[in-house]
């Protein structure tokens, strides 16, 4: 898949681990790719290779959970990154995949605003969440058809941009069409989306683990996080501008006057902010 390859480099995906264990070691050699990875999962009998075309759904360990239901797919998600994990030596996951059933996200929305699954901070989960807390949304069907294909599309744009809505931070996200052995990664920003076709898998796994892992070690700018923003020592949202003839004027935003609740247009996001240096003062500019 050349853009799960654009969007997740297996350079930038395992540099920690080559950095960790340079190839000169002979006490742990960690995979350098995805290939050496799968290569990996099948000796420690994660995956195994198995006739896709008879309709076998059994290549994966866990494949008996992934037709049950969210919480099913949830935890078959989690546990690949729990393995993946183990066999890497050093991967972190510091996200979780999560559904509203089992815990009281988003307890204030009714059950069409909320998703089938969300990938969240893992130390979120300890508190009440709301949509501030997700990274990636994902919605799921027990099998891929035009129908639940189409359908499913409709549903993951709704929730992004509620998503992008509730976060004035973000100018883009991804999010995971599931449909039965089948997955999709989307990403959507204010002009549009771009996604993968289906991936099988059984069929495909390496592609799988690719968008798996990818959306998880990839830095947050990579997945819609606004690397122009910035948070103070005194936890004030900042940004740095070209105001004038000054270069780099520190801005404190400080109020968030109107954000679009549209997936799509322009001037979606107004702030009210400050100079740094006016704080004492009453100098603002919006």
């Amino acid at each position: 898949m050349h853009l799960l390859s654009a969007l997740f480099p297996d350079h930038e995906l395992f540099q920690e681990l080559i950095k960790l264990h340079p190839t000169t070691s002979t006490l742990f050699q960690p995979p350098l790719d995805m290939s050496q990875l799968l290569e990996d999962l099948q000796k420690a009998r994660v995956y195994r290779k198995c006739d896709t075309n008879k309709g076998s759904n059994e290549c994966w360990k866990w494949a008996s959970s992934v037709n049950r239901d969210e919480s099913g797919m949830a935890k078959f998600l989690n546990d690949a990154l729990n393995v993946v994990k183990k066999v890497t030596g050093e991967f972190k996951a510091k996200q979780t995949w999560v559904v509203h059933g089992a815990s009281s996200l988003l307890k204030e929305l009714d059950a069409n605003q909320k998703p089938d699954l969300a990938l969240v901070p893992v130390d979120a989960t300890k508190k009440s969440l709301d949509w501030r807390d997700i990274s990636i949304v994902g919605e799921m069907k027990k099998q891929k058809t035009a129908s639940t294909v189409k359908q499913s599309y409709i549903e993951v744009a709704g929730k992004t941009a509620l998503l992008l809505y509730t976060q004035d931070g973000r100018h883009s996200a991804p999010s995971l069409q599931i449909l039965g052995n089948h997955i999709i990664l989307m990403f959507f920003d204010r002009g549009g989306s771009l996604l993968t076709v289906p991936i099988d898998i059984n069929k495909y796994p390496e592609e799988f683990l690719h968008a798996l892992i990818g959306i998880l070690q990839v830095p947050l700018t990579h997945i819609g996080f606004d690397e122009t923003v910035l948070w103070d020592r005194d936890r004030r949202k900042c940004i740095v501008v070209v105001l004038g003839d000054q270069v780099g004027t520190e801005v404190v935003l400080d109020r968030l006057i109107f954000i679009s609740d549209a997936l799509h247009g322009h001037g979606t996001m107004v702030w009210a902010a400050k100079l740094m240096s006016a704080l004492s003062g009453s100098a603002s500019i919006s």
